[in-house]
């Protein structure tokens, strides 16, 4: 599904094939490149919000190869995870997620991003790991939106038996 995070591009909203990632985003880069970076990380999300999610995608992809030292970066790589999660591509939006922990720790977006995990666990049906990355989140961030939000599922779960 991916050659490297953030180069993660599909043909297709409903049948994800593999394309050959480097050749597109090098011709997104070139229809971005000229861009303000403001004006393209505001494009990005507002189709992200208008759930346009191939073309929030390509354009925060863009611009994290086009501004890769922008303060907005790690915001950035955190909402390419939300448009492959969108897209229900779980696995692809965990390994972001989890690219997004690694690479900017401080990163305003570490506790939704280990809040995401749990939900791509979830949804790849990996109950146990999901459960971990749930316990994860209520242990790291107590008394937050994350915490309630990862309760919330666990009791989900055991209801389900799960």
């Amino acid at each position: 599904y991916k050659t490297s995070t953030g180069d993660v591009l599909y043909s297709s909203l409903d049948k994800f094939e593999e394309i050959d990632a480097q050749g597109l985003i090098n011709s997104i880069i070139d229809l971005y490149k000229n861009i303000d970076e403001i004006e393209l990380y505001r494009s990005a999300f507002t189709d992200l919000r208008n759930k346009k999610y191939k073309d929030a995608l390509n354009k925060f992809t863009a611009f994290i190869k086009i501004h890769d030292t922008s303060e907005f970066s790690s915001n950035a790589t955190y909402w390419i995870g939300e448009c492959l999660y969108a897209m229900e591509n779980y696995e692809g939006a965990l390994i972001n997620f989890a690219y997004v922990i690694k690479n900017y720790p401080d990163g305003n977006k570490l506790g939704d991003s280990k809040l995401k995990i749990g939900y791509s666990l979830y949804n790849l049906q990996n109950w146990k790991l999901a459960r971990l990355a749930f316990d994860n989140v209520i242990s790291n961030y107590p008394n937050s939106t994350h915490s309630v939000l990862a309760e919330k599922k666990i009791q989900g779960m055991n209801l389900e038996g799960r």
